[in-house]
């Protein structure tokens, strides 16, 4: 049999002793359709909450002091609290403003690093990315860049960073380097086609200054004029004819020479003089015997005229037809003859 210990609280045990009976009295709920059954449960109600009531009243009763004991310790704890906290306060203000001026500080030389990062992680996008001088230098710079040792916290990011700027700066020479010699030859061969341009029209000048005169075949004064006037409008300077002044010069000076004997032969109007033009009958030379006849000497301003005459025509055919030559050159010589006049002979030398 298992006996309860009481709770040193007199009404508390004294209850709980009756429990006992009450519960053989009061387990079976009486039938209240009688009026036995209706008085029975009614005393049995109030009994039990005559016992109740005397419960709650014990555990006020016996709860109170400790109650007030609790509201002491509350508000001695309180006090005692309130004067410590006065004390600490200033110490803990003391400490942590130190704390936060070493946090600022910390914070501050973080973000100065990491500005240092930030400012050589620019540096690809800041240099010209077509020269490979600027870059080569940009790479020289990065790479005496102490990653892991100025970094301090950030030694992790910073290496990062220096082997990212670094390979792009690699990729970025490569690019620079193949661009410059791809330019460096566009620009030796707009060179060499701007010479050779320069070197046509030269060309193209001297050519119409030497092949003038074999233009001017046929044409009336009038239009020899025109192309005296045009050569004459060329100076053999450097500008107009670089290394070839000279050569142009001496076209220049033999060609208007040459205009100006074919203008002396030319017709007023060729065309007009050609229509006008009666036809001519062919008699037969009268004979003229050799006993009569008196041998000429032909003066050298006649012959260098003939010369003159024969290199235009044979020009002036030469080009007409598209034949390409080196040099034309027509040379005359004399014979002596005893008893005689001299004979002259005029040679044409052409080289293909």
């Amino acid at each position: 049999m298992t006996t309860k210990k009481g709770t040193g609280i007199a009404e508390f045990d004294k209850v709980d002793a009756a429990l006992g009976e009450l519960n053989r009295l009061y387990t079976n709920v009486p039938d209240t359709n009688t009026k036995k059954g209706y008085d029975d449960a009614k005393a049995a109600a109030n009994r039990l909450l005559k016992y109740r009531t005397a419960i709650e009243a014990a555990r006020k009763k016996e709860k109170q002091p400790h109650l007030d004991r609790g509201k002491l310790i509350d508000s001695e704890a309180k006090r005692i609290t309130l004067a410590l906290a006065t004390l600490e306060e200033p110490m803990k203000l003391a400490y942590k403003k130190i704390d936060e001026q070493e946090a600022e500080l910390k914070r501050k030389r973080i973000a100065d690093l990491q500005n240092k990062i930030n400012d050589f992680s620019r540096i690809p996008d800041s240099i010209d990315s077509k020269s490979s001088i600027a870059i080569s230098k940009a790479i020289e710079q990065v790479d005496d860049i102490d990653a892991s040792g100025s970094f301090y916290e950030l030694a992790a990011d910073a290496s990062k960073a220096k082997g990212l700027v670094l390979d792009r700066l690699t990729v970025m020479l490569s690019s620079a380097v193949q661009f410059e010699q791809s330019e460096k030859s566009r620009i030796k061969e707009k060179a060499r086609a701007d010479k050779l341009k320069v070197d046509a029209d030269i060309t193209d000048r001297i050519v119409f200054i030497k092949t003038a005169p074999s233009d001017a075949f046929d044409l009336s004064k009038d239009d020899i004029d025109k192309i005296i006037l045009k050569v004459s409008s060329f100076t053999a300077s450097l500008d107009l004819f670089g290394g070839r002044a000279q050569e142009a010069k001496d076209a220049i000076s033999k060609s208007l020479s040459q205009l100006d004997k074919i203008k002396s032969m030319a017709l007023e109007d060729p065309k007009k003089e050609k229509e006008e033009e009666a036809p001519l009958s062919v008699k037969p030379a009268p004979s003229v015997s050799p006993s009569l006849s008196k041998p000429s000497v032909v003066k050298p301003e006649e012959i260098e005229l003939v010369e003159t005459e024969i290199a235009m025509i044979l020009t002036h055919f030469i080009n007409k037809h598209g034949i390409t030559y080196a040099s034309l050159a027509v040379s005359s010589t004399q014979k002596e003859q005893v008893g005689k006049p001299p004979i002259t002979a005029i040679s044409v030398k052409l080289n293909f």
